[in-house]
């Protein structure tokens, strides 16, 4: 069965222009997903992680056989290197998600605080922790993730200066479930209680009513056809 994605993505409150981004690329072999969020106090941050989202789904979109993680890392570093001296004062995070339909196989590469993790009945179970100095704590309690004021400073980033190289996780996600990613203006906002319909319009229209949404919010959903 195929899948497809539904987007969500509102700018803060409080910013001047919404900075996140989100793409993704279903073809016969691979299913490629990714969200970013570009940092609000450094400069082109929101065309600079655009940029690098769409560059690394189209560089990716071309392998029509497996994608190894090498694959990936390469791809994620050539590209880098050919943005940066456009982009040498921007910061960010991303997060990309890679399905092999054949093998089942799930690659999850991210730097900084975007989040994957699957839906059931309106519950989120995030499958990774940002990269924030709540967590470099060893702070593993999900209300302090979303609530300390050290959430909002990274150890580990997307930078244009310098690139890091991605923490990668082989994820196993049940893919029966919708899968989530999301940057971090959507996950520190609790409780969730999202909407147990999956549509574009119950979600847009339940985000676009919560309080205190001062940062982006971008959620990014991977449903069955015909869910939307």
């Amino acid at each position: 069965m195929m899948n497809e994605g539904i987007l969500i993505t509102l700018k803060g409150t409080e910013r001047a222009s919404n900075q996140d981004f989100a793409t993704w690329h279903i073809g016969q072999r691979n299913e490629i997903w990714m969200i970013a969020d570009g940092a609000t106090g450094a400069k082109d941050s929101g065309l600079f992680v655009s940029t690098f989202c769409e560059e690394i789904i189209q560089n990716l979109a071309s392998v029509s056989d497996k994608i190894l993680p090498a694959v990936v890392f390469d791809s994620i570093e050539t590209i880098h290197s050919s943005i940066r001296k456009k982009f040498v004062c921007s910061k960010g995070s991303f997060l990309l998600f890679i399905v092999d339909r054949e093998t089942k196989e799930q690659h999850c590469f991210f730097l900084g605080d975007c989040r994957i993790g699957t839906l059931t009945e309106g519950n989120i179970k995030w499958s990774v922790l940002p990269h924030n100095m709540v967590v470099a704590k060893q702070i593993t309690d999900e209300h302090k993730i979303c609530t300390l004021p050290e959430r909002n400073i990274l150890f580990r980033k997307l930078s244009g200066r310098r690139l890091e190289r991605p923490e990668y996780l082989q994820l196993r996600l049940d893919l029966s479930l919708p899968v989530i990613l999301a940057t971090d203006g959507f996950w520190s906002l609790l409780p969730v209680n999202l909407p147990e319909e999956i549509s574009h319009s119950s979600f847009h229209s339940h985000l676009e009513m919560k309080k205190n949404r001062a940062d982006d919010l971008t959620v990014l959903l991977r449903v069955r056809k015909g869910n939307q």
